[in-house]
């Protein structure tokens, strides 16, 4: 197994798949880069080096910068450290011919694919896609698993005290990374538009904001929207999750495959997201579990309509039963052996 392990979705996925396979038939290491850049957040790798045996992380060094072929780094100990060390190389990356497949380093290279870019070199021997979405857009593909998810922790505290939320407050809200290039304000705008219709009984909650977000709430006067800083503290996550009525979405590009649409489905929340000029992988991933709207007034009414408790009720029910028919970690950990165990069979 190979990556960092990092704050971002899909790559938390990853990291949960050291719990979920048998370790009477797998023995699993994360190899990571120790000289990452000031802005990469380390704080789940040491999250993680608390919660498993040490010797199962292994460090190893790579310069920031690259070359081509292949975004190859100028220097590296990748190969020198791991070449004939593994049977199994599993790697997320985009999907196109990228470093560090571009040599042989073990009898079985597996990629996670996550932006449906085909890497046709000798060296990637089994794509997995993050979803059909990006499957389809790929064309050649040897599965889709899905990123596994952790149950929900539904026991605990929420932010609604210390926020001065009370329980009849209905809570919309989204988790994301501080990128103000990822902001669009369609989720915002609906809420405003919500609130100035007369209804004063709702806040939006937003889960590591960007700056961008921040500026546009101050500049339109948005009232009742709350910002959590960023952390990687599953607790923090979960408090966040249990604080919500429903996650009402929103990203400038799109979504490949959400994993934060797909944890609040695990928590039963309805969904909401839109469409975007780049992926929209994000319907897929809702599927019966919510909706999909194209205008701030449309995201609006699907807004208004998740004020009624029942329509909640009915419609997280939907999500949870998606969540835990293709996200449940226990699942997708049973897939993810059954194909190492095909694929590397194949390849002796």
């Amino acid at each position: 197994m190979a990556h960092m392990v990092d704050f971002a979705g899909v790559w938390k996925g990853h990291e949960r798949i050291i719990n979920l396979l048998d370790p009477n038939k797998f023995e699993t290491f994360v190899l990571y880069w120790d000289n990452q850049d000031e802005h990469t957040d380390m704080s789940r790798l040491e999250i993680a080096k608390r919660e498993l045996p040490s010797t199962m992380f292994i460090p190893y060094s790579r310069s920031l910068e690259k070359k081509q072929p292949a975004w190859t780094p100028v220097s590296t100990n990748f190969s020198e450290r791991f070449k004939g060390m593994f049977d199994i190389i599993h790697y997320v990356r985009s999907g196109y011919p990228e470093w560090p497949f571009t040599e042989r380093l073990a009898p079985l290279q597996i990629e996670t694919n996550i932006f449906a870019d085909l890497d046709e070199t000798p060296y990637l021997d089994k794509s997995m896609a993050v979803c059909n979405y990006i499957a389809d857009r790929r064309g050649k593909i040897d599965a889709v698993v899905y990123p596994p998810m952790r149950p929900a922790i539904t026991e605990g505290s929420n932010f609604r005290e210390e926020l001065g939320l009370n329980k009849d407050t209905v809570v919309f809200g989204k988790i994301g990374r501080p990128d103000s290039s990822l902001f669009t304000p369609i989720a915002l705008d609906a809420f405003n538009q919500l609130y100035k219709s007369g209804r004063h009984d709702i806040a939006y909650l937003s889960f590591a904001p960007c700056e961008k977000a921040k500026q546009y709430v101050k500049d339109n006067d948005i009232q009742k929207v709350y910002f959590l800083p960023p952390s990687s503290h599953t607790e923090d996550v979960d408090k966040f999750y249990r604080t919500l009525d429903v996650f009402a979405h929103y990203r400038l590009d799109g979504e490949c495959q959400s994993t934060a649409i797909a944890e609040a489905m695990m928590y039963g929340l309805p969904c909401i997201s839109h469409p975007s000029h780049a992926f929209n992988g994000q319907g897929e991933t809702i599927g019966g579990g919510g909706f999909i709207a194209a205008t701030p007034e449309e995201y609006c009414q699907r807004l208004r309509e998740l004020l009624d408790p029942e329509v909640r009720r009915v419609i997280g029910g939907r999500a949870y039963k998606r969540a835990m028919n293709n996200y449940e970690e226990t699942l997708v950990g049973k897939q993810l052996e059954a194909l190492y165990l095909k694929w590397h069979t194949e390849v002796e």
